[in-house]
């Protein structure tokens, strides 16, 4: 057996616990072969635990220790790690649960994931150097039309219609987790990075129309059509800078040209 195929099959072992050959490996008079694997196996899986426990910290909170552990031995069974590093092992972890059920506490648990994975997501995101207020004022007033912005690759726009954000407020507040709640009309929420800080913010329908469209590569004319659709004619520039200036402060923005 050649040590690329040995590799392959240890591997293949670790990650599915229900295989059971172990004739690659070497027994002894006080662990049998299997045994040994099987020290490999439950690392594997206890670090895997961690691991996500560690990125959805809440999702573990509200499903408890055992469920939490069940859902991990499911994921990894679907999603075993093919990446050098644990940072990568959660990514799959929303969309895993998102077909698991209709259930308000079916999607919570989908949210949770979703709203945990994109504040790691924001932590460690590429560094970028946000966009200062005075480089918009040197802009020419001809120019603004045919603007474009460049967001911050930490940048993540979530729709939850559970109350998973409260949930998730409890939860690093030390207080008592609230039951699951279905939010019918949904809410828009915005997650980045300001400084080495993950944030998160609740938008109005309006405030994520206008960032919608410029996430999707339009002008500062588009997003003021955008916005023209849903405000009177002579509110919209106003509300369109009362915008950009939030963004800008938020350090949101990275580049406009």
């Amino acid at each position: 057996m050649s040590l690329a195929e040995l590799q392959r099959r240890f591997a293949a072992r670790v990650r599915d616990p229900s295989r059971s050959e172990a004739e690659f490996a070497l027994g002894t008079s006080a662990a049998p072969a299997a045994e040994r694997v099987g020290i490999y196996v439950h690392a594997y899986r206890a670090r895997a635990v961690e691991a996500l426990a560690t990125d959805f910290p809440t999702l573990q909170s509200w499903l408890g220790g055992e469920r939490f552990t069940a859902l991990v031995d499911d994921y990894l069974h679907a999603h075993p790690s093919h990446s050098f590093t644990l940072r990568d092992l959660g990514a799959a972890l929303p969309a895993f649960l998102r077909g698991r059920g209709r259930r308000t506490a079916d999607r919570l648990a989908h949210e949770l994931a979703a709203f945990e994975w994109a504040l790691c997501h924001a932590f460690d995101a590429p560094d970028v150097t946000p966009l200062e207020a005075v480089a918009l004022a040197a802009i020419a007033p001809e120019d603004w039309p045919d603007l474009h912005f460049t967001l911050q690759p930490a940048l993540r726009r979530l729709t939850l219609t559970t109350n998973a954000v409260a949930i998730w407020q409890a939860r690093a507040s030390g207080e008592a987790l609230p039951a699951a709640r279905h939010v019918r009309a949904g809410q828009a929420w915005v997650v980045w990075r300001q400084d080495l800080r993950p944030m998160y913010r609740a938008l109005d329908a309006i405030e994520i129309a206008a960032l919608d469209t410029v996430c999707e590569g339009a002008s500062f004319g588009g997003m003021c059509s955008a916005l023209a659709a849903r405000l009177p004619d002579e509110a919209v520039p106003l509300r369109a800078a009362e915008y950009l200036q939030r963004w800008v402060a938020g350090g949101l923005v990275v580049a406009a040209g």
